[in-house]
């Protein structure tokens, strides 16, 4: 977000009607929520922070001593601060359930938050194949090319987001956890058979783990706003915008309920 700052001189020489910017301090502080559930049998974690002066250098702040609560309508999960992170943990072995409405509750400093999302049923990867390209490939010269293949529902609209994560890391999860996001609108109830999901800089015995986790529409609309805002970067680009967010109250941020599957693969050659 500090590339705005290369952009000011320009606005301050085009503009003679003062501008005012919201900073992030005092009043404009707000919540920011990062908050993932889904249905396999671990711990999930909320990351609950506060946004920070837009000139200040510092990361985020914590959003500590907030009572987090998740509901699907008939029970409560609570969720347990660990320390004083702003890191809030589901009961260990915890899992959602594909085809419920869940409902997240946040207060803060006397502040309520909610936000809602539904969880899409799991669909199966059927297959992973690697191939590695010849050295003088063009593009992609020695990477090695993973072909997917699972069935898309029919009569279902469905929307995907595809995480890879090579030897148990992900190329942005220091960021946020991004790998692909694909819908079914021209290919409903297809069968997709070793299409290529993507290249990669692959090593003899490296593993590659995909997931695929099926959201809603407004989470992959959410999904798409927050990576256009990540991966910006140069001073021609757009100024940040603010990107959906599914939190009220003036909260900033992400909850989405997901089912995902997983499937591995190790490098042969």
């Amino acid at each position: 977000m500090k590339k705005l700052i290369k952009l000011l001189p320009f606005f301050l020489i085009a503009c003679t009607e003062p501008i005012e910017l919201d900073l992030n301090q005092g009043e404009n502080v707000r919540l920011a929520v990062d908050a993932e559930i889904d249905n396999l049998p671990e711990t999930d974690t909320i990351y609950l922070s506060l946004t920070t002066n837009f000139f200040d250098d510092q990361g985020p702040v914590p959003a500590t001593g907030a009572q987090v609560i998740l509901s699907d309508g008939s029970s409560d999960v609570i969720y347990t601060e660990l320390g004083s992170t702003g890191k809030y943990l589901s009961p260990p072995n915890f899992a959602a359930e594909p085809g419920k409405n869940y409902t997240l509750e946040i207060t803060h400093n006397n502040k309520s938050y909610s936000g809602s999302s539904f969880m899409m049923p799991p669909i199966k990867i059927d297959s992973l194949t690697a191939k590695r390209l010849p050295k003088d490939d063009f593009a992609n010269p020695g990477e090695v090319e993973i072909g997917i293949s699972f069935q898309d529902p029919k009569g279902e609209k469905n929307h995907y987001w595809f995480v890879d994560f090579v030897n148990g890391k992900n190329e942005y999860e220091d960021l946020f956890e991004y790998g692909g996001l694909f819908n079914d609108a021209i290919i409903d109830g297809a069968y997709l058979r070793d299409i290529e999901y993507g290249t990669f800089d692959l090593k003899k015995d490296d593993t590659l783990l995909i997931e695929l986790r099926t959201i809603t529409e407004e989470a992959e609309t959410i999904l798409i706003g927050l990576a256009s805002e990540s991966f910006q970067g140069g001073i021609f680009d757009s100024p940040p915008s603010n990107v959906p967010s599914n939190i009220n109250n003036g909260a900033v941020g992400i909850f989405v309920a997901f089912s995902r599957e997983r499937k591995q693969i190790i490098i042969k050659e």
